[in-house]
């Protein structure tokens, strides 16, 4: 084969590459995305074996770097589409709580044991149900109990009486 006929090749099926992947974007599941990188890739290795190791280099950064631009150019364009905007988030989460704040606010707050604690259970803080461990105690069912540590989504209690006793 000669190299234009080589060269048309190696341009059509890097461009069928980034198409299927472009199209795995759209209608996930894996497999048309895994064949676009398996195409792209047979490519790269093609012009190696074709057009020699100084080719097949300069096709290999053209090809990754095509590659690249054109996924971007795909989200930021799918991102402007109806189709996109089902499928990419669009809401500013710079207002809301995060995981760790809404769980700190309980530090020090009392509640109510609503399964037996041993260690691990479910307590009533502030009207909400919270999944709680003790700090190795158990406590039974419907003991009342005060959060006295919190760290990331793990809630530490202690019972009431406990509490009382300790002089806290």
């Amino acid at each position: 084969m000669n190299a234009a006929a080589a060269l048309v090749w190696l341009i059509l099926m890097l461009f069928l590459g980034v198409l299927l992947i472009c199209v795995e974007l759209v209608i996930p599941g894996g497999i048309v995305g895994i064949l676009g990188v398996v195409v792209i890739l047979g490519s790269i290795v093609w012009a190696f074996l074709q057009l020699g190791v100084v080719f097949g280099c300069v096709y290999a950064a053209v090809a990754l770097a095509i590659c690249g631009a054109g996924l971007y150019f795909m989200v930021r364009i799918l991102s402007e589409t109806k189709l996109g905007s089902r499928i990419v988030l669009q809401t500013d989460l710079d207002d809301s709580k995060s995981y760790d704040e809404s769980r700190m606010s309980l530090l020090g707050k009392d509640g109510v044991a609503m399964t037996d604690l041993r260690p691990a259970g479910t307590a009533k803080i502030e009207g909400q149900r919270w999944d709680v461990v003790t700090e190795g105690s158990f406590i039974l069912k419907h003991t009342k109990v005060v959060v006295v540590q919190v760290e990331g989504s793990r809630i530490v209690v202690r019972s009431m009486e406990e509490r009382s006793l300790l002089g806290a």
